[in-house]
C-alpha cells in the first residue's frame, strides 16, 4: 500500500546490517584472545589456515554442530518471519503486535536458554529446545499469526545455549569452528527457500501447506538427531 516502503524500507535492514557488521568487526580487533589460546600459539600449534586444519581434524564436530544449530535458523528465517511477512501484507491482518511480541520473546528465551545452561548442560537445554519446536511447528498450519509466537520461544531457548558449543572444539579451533558453524547455518533458509519457491508461493497467497512444515521438520529431526550423537559421544569420552 506504500510505494515508498515497498521500493526503498527494505534498504533499511540492510543498512542497519551493514552497521552492525562493522561494529562487530572493530570489536573482533579489540578482543582479547585466551590464555590457552596463546600458549598454542607460542608453541607453533596455530596454523595459516584454520579452517582447513579445522576440518581436516574436526569435520565430524563441525557437521555434528551444523546439523545441531540449523533448526534454529530455518525455524526463523524460513518459517515464521515468511509468514509474518504473509500476515502482514493480507488486509486487515495486522502482525505488528506479534512481531514485536515474538522478538521480545526470542530476547527472554536466549537469555533464559543461556541461564539454564548454567544448571543443565548445554546439550540437554539444545535437546529441549529442538524437540519443543518439533511440537510446535504444526501450529503454522491453523493460518494464524498468534500460532508463530511459542516459536519465538522454544526456538530461541536452545540458541542462547549454542554459545557453549565452543567447549566441542579444540582450543586452537575454538573460534573458527564456533564461526564457521553459526555463518553456514546462516544461508540454509535461504537455500530451502530457492529450493521450495513454488511452495512458498503458493503458502503465501493461500493456506500454509503441508509440505513447508514437513521439511521445516525434517531440518529439526536432524538438528535432534545431531544432538543425541554429540551427547553420546561426550558420554563415551567421559566414561
Amino acid at each position: 500500500e506504500n510505494p515508498a516502503f515497498l521500493n526503498y524500507g527494505w534498504r533499511l535492514a540492510i543498512l542497519v546490517g551493514a552497521g552492525l557488521l562493522a561494529f562487530r568487526s572493530f570489536l573482533r580487533t579489540k578482543l582479547i584472545e585466551s590464555p590457552d589460546f596463546l600458549a598454542l600459539k607460542e608453541k607453533g600449534y596455530v596454523t595459516d589456515l584454520p579452517v582447513k586444519s579445522l576440518l581436516l581434524s574436526q569435520w565430524r564436530e563441525v557437521l555434528l554442530a551444523f546439523l545441531s544449530v540449523v533448526y534454529y535458523r530455518t525455524t526463523l528465517n524460513f518459517l515464521v518471519y515468511p509468514f509474518l511477512f504473509k500476515f502482514f501484507a493480507q488486509e486487515g491482518r495486522d502482525a505488528t503486535a506479534v512481531l514485536a511480541l515474538g522478538f521480545a520473546f526470542s530476547v527472554l528465551s536466549i537469555f533464559l536458554g543461556a541461564l539454564m545452561t548454567f544448571k543443565l548442560s548445554w546439550i540437554k537445554v539444545a535437546i529441549a529446545s529442538v524437540a519443543s519446536t518439533s511440537l510446535t511447528v504444526p501450529l503454522v498450519l491453523l493460518d494464524d499469526p498468534l500460532t508463530l509466537l511459542p516459536l519465538f520461544v522454544t526456538s530461541s531457548l536452545g540458541w542462547g545455549a549454542m554459545g557453549y558449543m565452543v567447549g566441542e572444539f579444540d582450543p586452537r579451533h575454538r573460534s573458527t569452528g564456533t564461526g564457521l558453524v553459526f555463518n553456514t547455518s546462516d544461508v540454509v533458509p535461504s537455500v530451502l527457500s530457492v529450493v521450495l519457491l513454488p511452495f512458498l508461493k503458493a503458502t503465501y497467497v493461500g493456506k500454509p501447506l503441508v509440505t513447508v512444515v514437513i521439511v521445516e521438520e525434517a531440518v529439526i529431526l536432524a538438528s535432534l538427531f545431531s544432538l543425541f550423537l554429540i551427547r553420546r559421544k561426550k558420554s563415551t569420552t567421559e566414561v
